[in-house]
């Protein structure tokens, strides 16, 4: 089952899956519709935080906090992460 939102621009399909059980976690997938060449986004949640509607039950404000904490291609077990820094919290290149 999957949501459709918009987000930065775009038009995208959300759908989340059982990542790991141990660590009782999910993983929101964003891919776009509105434009193939962006690449999908991932963020890793907790397994408690969807019900059995799956991202259906969460809100609009929920789905866009979700978006905000994305990063491209991938998702970082890293506090300090952020989508816009290298290497998901490493300092920059010199």
């Amino acid at each position: 089952m999957w949501r459709r939102m918009d987000a930065d621009g775009d038009s995208w399909r959300v759908t989340s899956f059982e990542d790991d059980r141990r660590r009782a976690v999910r993983t929101v997938v964003f891919h776009c519709l509105s434009n193939t060449q962006r690449p999908y986004r991932v963020v890793e949640i907790p397994d408690d935080m969807l019900g059995d509607d799956g991202v259906d039950g969460l809100s609009s404000r929920e789905m866009d906090d979700l978006f905000r904490r994305t990063h491209s291609m991938d998702y970082s077990h890293d506090r300090s992460a952020s989508p816009g820094s290298h290497g998901f919290g490493d300092p920059p290149l010199e």
